[in-house]
């Protein structure tokens, strides 16, 4: 779709950029309560986080399985916790 419209690239680029925001925000306060325990700058991480969901979201539908989001949960799991 974004490739169609470069008003919907737009709306779609700042849709993620707030999705990844709040996760960074959601992980920096993760950190300063101390339920996380990571060195990684939560930004890069939030947006790493938000496209692997991705992706093994939209691997999920062309497998018809839910393999890509367990190995994303493990994935996530190992970064996070």
């Amino acid at each position: 779709m974004s490739d169609l419209s470069e008003e919907m690239r737009t709306i779609l680029l700042d849709g993620t950029a707030q999705v990844t925001a709040r996760l960074a925000e959601a992980i920096e306060a993760g950190i300063a309560d101390g339920s996380l325990r990571i060195s990684d700058d939560p930004s890069p991480l939030a947006t790493q986080q938000y496209q692997m969901w991705l992706g093994a979201s939209l691997m999920a539908k062309v497998t018809k399985g839910d393999t890509p989001l367990q190995t994303a949960m493990e994935v996530t799991k190992r970064q996070l916790l």
